[in-house]
C-alpha cells in the first residue's frame, strides 16, 4: 500500500477505526503536552499495525488521531507523515 497520495486511495473505515481503538487505548488519557517529533505518524501506524495485526494507512491514522483532539505538526511540507502529541512507550517497539 502507499500512503503518498491520499486521493489516490481514500481512508478506509475499518483501518480508521482500527487506529482509534489503538489510539484510545495507548493513551488517550495520558497524552503528553507537546509534541513528539522522535516518531512520525508512519512510525506509530506500524507500532499499531503490529498490535492489532491489521494493515492502518497513514492517512487513517493522522485522520484518527486529529479526530481525537491529538496535536498534530507536519514533519516537513514534503512529506505526508506529521508528528504528534504522543508518549513513547517502553512497552512499544518504536523502529
Amino acid at each position: 500500500h502507499s500512503d503518498a497520495d491520499p486521493v489516490k486511495r481514500p481512508i478506509q473505515p475499518q483501518e480508521f477505526a482500527a487506529a482509534v481503538e489503538w489510539l484510545l487505548s495507548y493513551d488517550a488519557l495520558d497524552r503528553r503536552k507537546t509534541i513528539n517529533t522522535c516518531t512520525s505518524s508512519y512510525g506509530w501506524k506500524h507500532v499499531a499495525e503490529r498490535e492489532l495485526d491489521t494493515y492502518i494507512s497513514n492517512g487513517a491514522f493522522i485522520c484518527a488521531a486529529l479526530y481525537l483532539n491529538y496535536k498534530m505538526r507536519r514533519q516537513d511540507r514534503s512529506s505526508p507523515n506529521a508528528y504528534f502529541n504522543l508518549r513513547k512507550d517502553n512497552r512499544h517497539a518504536l523502529r
